[in-house]
């Protein structure tokens, strides 16, 4: 199947979308009052400026909602990334096929690439109990991988066989030095983009995915990959040519509206196939055949 996000795709995601949002005060637990506050107001600033990251102007520390405990940085947009409204339509489609996958009885490897915080790896972990599920997450940011090994730790996911952190970008040399701009009010947006002019420029360790866990991609039956790396996409899929080769079932959600040229990239591979886009952030892709 080509890529399609047609306009009714996009209605539909826009209804998903403001759904999600109006349910946040019955799946945010502690703080509920403030956060639904924060929520309407950074939903209001993304209206008016896509481009915009509200920092959440409370003192909360830790906010706790169905998916679990997470502790944010003070002064930078960290609860919008926390929200229970955050990509959930593909939160959703990939609890869905998660679950599909572990009922088959396959062991499932999932990897958080530009995991941030871990609000996926820990929504995931905390989700699904089995020890067919294995979690790596990779993030390069000094503050955030502290913030997403402890926000692991506080939902009891610790390291070991099931899951492994890497304090490191995915690339797709060996050893490489990556510079990137590091976005102190939203970490989870600093990448290879300049951004605004107070961002800080930082070198960082990169390494492509077939050094770090082809091993551990070998011993499982199917890989799930989030790729979210704010203009490293093309170096992180060349630094899985194996894995994308190994003929194990392959699934990518990739964020594709930051260059629309990713998804030329995609079609150009002749080993994968698209599979869905339920939002305007990602599109989803496979290795599969069926």
């Amino acid at each position: 199947m080509k890529y399609s996000y047609s306009t009714l795709d996009k209605a539909r995601f826009y209804m998903a979308y403001m759904g999600h949002k109006l349910m946040v005060p019955l799946e945010v637990r502690q703080p509920r009052l403030r956060f639904a506050l924060y929520e309407a107001m950074y939903t209001a600033c993304k209206f008016l400026d896509y481009q915009s990251q509200l920092a959440y102007p409370f003192h909360d520390e830790v906010i706790v909602t169905r998916f679990g405990k997470f502790a944010i940085q003070r002064g930078t947009s960290d609860a919008a990334g926390v929200s229970p409204a955050y990509e959930r339509s593909d939160v959703n489609y990939l609890h869905a096929l998660t679950g599909r996958l572990l009922a088959q009885g396959r062991k499932v490897l999932f990897l958080d690439i530009g995991a941030d915080i871990g609000t996926f790896s820990t929504t995931l972990l905390n989700r699904f109990q089995q020890p067919g599920l294995q979690v790596a997450a990779f993030e390069p940011m000094p503050r955030s991988f502290a913030l997403l090994r402890r926000n692991l730790g506080m939902n009891g996911h610790e390291e070991g066989p099931r899951l492994k952190l890497f304090n490191c970008a995915v690339g797709e040399k060996v050893d490489e030095k990556v510079q990137v701009y590091f976005d102190p009010t939203a970490p989870g947006s600093s990448g290879l983009a300049h951004g605004s002019a107070a961002n800080t420029q930082i070198e960082v360790e990169a390494q492509p995915l077939d050094k770090l866990v082809l091993n551990q991609a070998e011993s499982c039956d199917d890989v799930i990959m989030k790729i979210d790396v704010e203009g490293m996409e093309i170096a992180v899929l060349n630094g899985a040519r194996q894995i994308l080769s190994s003929g194990r079932g392959v699934y990518l959600m990739i964020e594709d509206f930051v260059d629309a040229s990713i998804i030329n990239h995609m079609e150009s591979l002749p080993s994968l196939r698209f599979l869905t886009k339920r939002t305007d952030y990602n599109s989803w892709w496979t290795t599969t055949k069926a």
